[in-house]
């Protein structure tokens, strides 16, 4: 299969095996799926339910599922939650998002944020490319609504036990609280320090569009695992 735009290429393996098997291909993407066939002239994986080909000249690899997987790690941990509620305005006015950078493929597992609600509701969980300093909006490469109960909260919010598979690059996770969604609350303030220094981003409904924030302090939590 020679030609993979970069959305198609993004696999969220939602209810596929653990264990599948890995291509590696030329253009630096993974693709998991079980074997449907190989031959000496390409593979052939159900990805996801569809029959994709993979002609060898474009392969760097091919991984069997027998080999084990890595163990989870937090690939960006904020630490322990501050003890008030001071912190960014967050409702369908006042959204943030943050940066990550991958420097190798990786299954990510989590994407946390810690929020303090004062009415329950909604909120949409996105993960964009990179556009220099900003996410890029214009291509959403997974997107998920969480609920949040005011009643259990301040807490961890965001998505969790899902397989998304990334390429190395740079890329956004986005919280944001929609036309659609019902959240209002607050994105508390953690100490900022050498150890979780990130890129930011914040959303004014006044603009209509995200601002570079260097200092941006929130509560993080991203779960990832190495592709193997």
């Amino acid at each position: 299969m020679r030609i993979w735009t970069f959305v198609i290429a993004i696999i969220l393996i939602a209810g596929q095996p653990l264990l599948a098997d890995t291509v590696r291909l030329k253009s630096g993407l993974s693709i998991e799926g079980a074997l449907i066939e190989k031959t000496d002239a390409y593979v052939k994986l159900d990805v996801r339910g569809v029959p994709v080909t993979f002609e060898n000249d474009e392969i760097v690899e091919y991984v069997q599922a027998d080999k084990p997987a890595s163990k989870d790690f937090f690939l960006v941990d904020t630490g322990q939650p501050p003890k008030n509620d001071e912190g960014y305005l967050f409702d369908g006015d006042n959204w943030i998002a943050n940066e990550f950078t991958l420097g190798k493929s990786m299954v990510l597992k989590e994407f946390m944020v810690w929020l303090t609600a004062e009415r329950s509701g909604t909120v949409t969980v996105a993960i964009y490319p990179s556009r220099g300093d900003i996410p890029d909006v214009k291509v959403s490469l997974f997107e998920e609504k969480v609920s949040v109960n005011a009643e259990d909260s301040p807490g961890w919010y965001g998505l969790k036990d899902i397989r998304l598979r990334l390429p190395e690059g740079e890329f956004w996770v986005a919280f944001e609280v929609r036309k659609d969604d019902t959240f209002k609350g607050k994105i508390p303030y953690f100490s900022l320090n050498t150890n979780n220094e990130r890129k930011g981003a914040v959303y004014t409904a006044d603009k209509g569009a995200y601002d570079k924030n260097d200092l941006i302090n929130n509560g993080l939590r991203i779960k990832a695992a190495t592709a193997f």
